[in-house]
């Protein structure tokens, strides 16, 4: 693993600062899943809010998260939350 926690070496295409609302911790599962810690556990029921500025480089590859002509797909970076049951954490794919 390099400094932005892939084999590749290069900067990561999705990239996330400023977070409010919780501590980010590195990227992981080849920087696609960012865990961040809540500055306490919720309860049953309560809520907390959690933001960060999200900055995204499409690849130049035929791919779901690139170009197609003028076409520009950037769906895959969305943000996606895990949920964390009373087992494991679920990562969505």
């Amino acid at each position: 693993m390099d400094k932005y926690g892939t084999s590749t070496g290069a900067p990561p295409t999705v990239q996330v600062s400023t977070v409010r609302g919780g501590t980010a911790g590195r990227p992981i599962v080849n920087c696609t899943a960012l865990r961040i810690a809540l500055p306490k556990p919720l309860a049953h029921g309560e809520r907390a809010s959690v933001s960060s500025d999200v900055s995204i480089t499409v690849p130049e590859r035929d791919d779901r998260f690139g170009p197609e002509g003028a076409l520009r797909s950037p769906g895959n970076a969305l943000t996606v939350l895990a949920v964390h049951d009373a087992d494991e954490w679920h990562l969505d794919p």
